[in-house]
């Protein structure tokens, strides 16, 4: 499994898992309308245009449908999200770059942005997250489609429900075409399986520590 640094390496092309959570572990989606506002900062900064935070819908703005939300900006994507979830204390995405020093950019964006919409909304400062992302390569289509189900099955191992598809912050729906977010960049044929197993491939390794393990090596959280 290949590890890099952001200084040594260009990503442009590869499969990219993104962790990073909270500080002290804390939370960093109090409530419902923080998961849209980092859904929407996922959309809307993931471009080479500058973009102001102030330009994205203020923290008392009603929650809306992705898909039905105008774009701010549209093309120039500097990374494909392939796969997303949130979690209470931390975040998971797979990410393809796109352009050199793709990821770096976005994901200095989408940090500094949704951590002043929280200090804000919260009356607080400094550092949300712990740190710098922590980031890895998944060099095998093995890798990819069995860290999409470790991240999916990620809300029912945190106890936030029973099923995967009852949990509204992953894209677990749109892999299972019961929805359509518009800033994922997912296709079925970049799986190590067909799209119309992907469900019972999840019930799979919801019970499968063994296939788990193997993808551990991937999925930062233990680090």
């Amino acid at each position: 499994m290949n590890t890099k640094t952001e200084k040594q390496e260009n990503y442009e092309g590869a499969y990219y898992h993104i962790y990073n959570r909270g500080s002290d572990k804390r939370d960093i989606f109090m409530e419902e309308k923080d998961c849209e506002r980092f859904l929407e900062c996922l959309r809307e900064f993931n471009t080479a245009k500058n973009i102001n935070i102030r330009d994205l819908r203020d923290s008392k703005s009603p929650m809306f449908n992705l898909g039905e939300s105008p774009k701010l900006n549209i093309g120039d994507n500097l990374v494909a999200i392939l796969c997303y979830c949130l979690i209470p204390n931390h975040f998971h995405l797979i990410l393809k770059e796109l352009v050199d020093g793709g990821i770096a950019k976005f994901m200095q964006k989408l940090s500094t942005g949704y951590t002043k919409y929280f200090n804000k909304k919260y009356n607080r400062s400094g550092h949300l997250f712990q740190g710098r992302y922590k980031f890895k390569e998944i060099d095998a289509d093995f890798y990819l489609t069995y860290l999409t189900g470790y991240i999916h099955i990620n809300p029912v191992k945190a106890r936030l429900v029973k099923l995967p598809e009852q949990y509204k912050y992953s894209s677990y729906l749109d892999y299972i075409g019961k929805k359509e977010t518009d800033f994922l960049d997912f296709k079925p044929e970049e799986l190590e399986i067909k799209i119309d197993d992907y469900k019972k491939f999840i019930v799979d390794l919801m019970n499968d520590k063994e296939a788990l393990e193997k993808v551990k090596d991937v999925s930062l959280e233990d680090e």
